[in-house]
């Protein structure tokens, strides 16, 4: 990672079309590593604060689908853009299933990603538990991770109204691993 990645002077933009943009036109199926491999080194000169770049489900469509590794996809990757940070939406306590993983699993998940290139974090709990995004973020720090953001994810309800998004917030701001924090709107609500 560049020294300046993070640095004040950097821009506060972040490319979503390898993760968001692919996962909402093809299901996360349409981007094979070749694809993205040709695009890498452009993205990269542009000086993005970050890429968001994969989750899990990103991991094991990769496999199921395309019949590829998905973490040789993140080496390569990161060699063909070491300037910019790549980014992984961690979904609170799980790794490619939606079934709460151990945390002894969810460390070594972290672990593994920071090491294959990941640098920064986004972690989000579906159901807004707090508690899931505090433990998955101290874990990321402990994998060594560059930077932690807590997302809030956005939904219309009864009990979430502005005094419900603004006490997990300060919840999010007390925690000394997440560095920022985000209003997550996967529906597209706002």
């Amino acid at each position: 990672m560049s020294a300046n990645a993070f640095s004040s002077s950097s821009p506060d933009f972040i490319d979503t079309t390898l993760r968001d943009g692919n996962q909402s036109l093809w299901g996360a199926t349409g981007l094979r590593t070749g694809m993205m491999l040709e695009l890498a080194a452009d993205i990269d000169r542009v000086g993005y604060r970050a890429v968001d770049f994969s989750t899990s489900t990103h991991m094991a469509v990769t496999v199921r689908f395309h019949k590829e590794n998905p973490w040789e996809r993140l080496r390569l990757m990161k060699a063909r853009m070491p300037n910019t940070p790549l980014s992984f939406l961690s979904t609170g306590m799980r790794f490619i299933s939606w079934e709460t993983a151990h945390p002894e699993l969810m460390a070594l998940s972290y672990q593994l990603l920071v090491r294959n290139g990941i640098e920064r974090f986004m972690v989000m709990d579906p159901m807004n538990n707090m508690q899931a995004v505090t433990d998955s973020a101290n874990a990321i720090a402990l994998a060594g991770a560059s930077e932690i953001v807590g997302a809030l994810v956005y939904t219309i309800s009864p009990i979430h109204d502005d005094a419900h998004f603004a006490n997990a917030a300060r919840q999010l701001a007390m925690v000394p691993a997440i560095t920022r924090v985000y209003l997550k709107d996967p529906g597209g609500l706002l």
